[in-house]
């Protein structure tokens, strides 16, 4: 029986493509999908995860605050799982899942009214 080696989760994230990467950002709702082709050529490797910053996602053309706010909270704590997470215990993790679920929910919220305002204007 042949046996795949394991790799931890950080080297996991590490190796995503920037198709992968992009794929990721789309889970965060149909408000990410103007976004993400500008994510997938700019973004190619897991391994630049960490260099994403507001200043960094407004220069490839992300320009609407909520959506950056939404990739960099949810960059933010894919990076929290990739490195500070085995130290936690489930109970402390599952509290700042909450947290940051509701956080995305109510930016993605703030983004869609602001889009339904603009359409009425």
């Amino acid at each position: 029986m042949s046996s795949l080696p394991l790799i931890s989760f950080q080297q996991y994230v590490q190796s995503w493509s920037g198709k992968q990467i992009a794929r990721w950002i789309e889970g965060l709702g149909d408000a990410m999908n103007p976004y993400l082709g500008t994510i997938r050529d700019n973004i190619r490797c897991g391994k630049h995860l960490h260099l994403i910053d507001d200043e960094m996602l407004a220069n490839i053309g992300i320009t609407a605050l909520g959506p950056r706010k939404t990739i960099l909270q949810a960059v933010h704590l894919l990076l929290y799982f990739c490195t500070e997470a085995p130290s936690e215990n489930l109970q402390s993790l599952l509290i700042k899942v909450v947290i940051a679920c509701k956080a995305v929910a109510f930016e993605l919220g703030k983004a869609i009214r602001c889009k339904d305002e603009k359409k009425f204007q």
